[in-house]
Formats: structure tokens, sequence, C-alpha cells
């Protein structure tokens, strides 16, 4: 199934949202609501969160290794979304001008971008089908 039924309630999680505006674009939705954590600590983190958003990334990547088959298009994808969150937090994380994250930043979230159209194409592994995860 391409997209959930369900229609995002304005009270409900934000998450929820942002992960149902990701299905209905082709996304499966396990894979859905892991980059929706991801792509909130990337537009939010500041100085002092840096942990938070290495910890959100590594979690993120390990997740979609095991849910997600191998597929080049994705390796790559989650590759360059991975080495752009570091760089964003090396950015954050040394002293220099604001110019400087905020281009960290935007290039980061283009990176999830990119894993976002690459995620569409994503088959579920052979874990996740075994778990009842598969799409």
């Amino acid at each position: 199934m391409a997209g959930s039924m369900r229609i995002p309630l304005l009270e409900a999680d934000a998450a929820d949202a942002s992960a149902e505006r990701l299905t209905r674009g082709g996304v499966p939705w396990p894979l859905a609501y892991l980059l929706c954590p991801w792509m909130e600590v990337v537009s939010r983190v500041g100085p002092g969160m840096t942990p938070w958003l290495r910890e959100t990334t590594r979690l993120t990547v390990l997740a979609q290794r095991e849910w997600a088959a191998p597929a080049t298009t994705v390796e790559v994808a989650l590759e360059r979304a991975r080495a752009a969150s570091e760089a964003l937090a090396v950015a954050i994380d040394s002293p220099g001008t604001l110019v400087t994250v905020y281009e960290m930043r935007m290039a980061a979230l283009a990176a999830l971008y990119g894993l976002i159209v690459a995620s569409r194409q994503a088959m579920p592994s052979a874990w996740a089908t075994e778990h009842g995860l598969g799409w």
C-alpha cells in the first residue's frame, strides 16, 4: 500500500502528521516514521544539542539498514544524510559564523530529502518481513 488512509488529526503529534505526508508521497510507512525524528532534530538542533543529533542519526541509520533491504541508491542516500548530519554537528560545535551552521543545516536537510526520494524505492528486508514490518 503506497500510503495510509488515515487522516491526521490537527491535535495529533506533529511527527504523525509528517509521517503521514511522507507515506502519501510514496515512502513506506516504517521508513517514514524513522525519518521524521531525524528531520525534526536537524531542523532544531543548536549549541549544546549535538549529542541528540548524533544519537538520532545513529539510531535512524541502524534502523533503516535493518528494516530496508540493501539497495545501492538507498544506501548512498543514507550515507550522504549521515555525513551531512555529522557536518552540521561539527559546525554547531565549532566556533564560527551562523552562516556556516545555516549552510550545513540546509545541506543536511537536502540530504534527508534525497533519502526520502530514495526511500520510495526501498523494499522491506527479510528481518522486517519476518517481524510483520513489511510494506
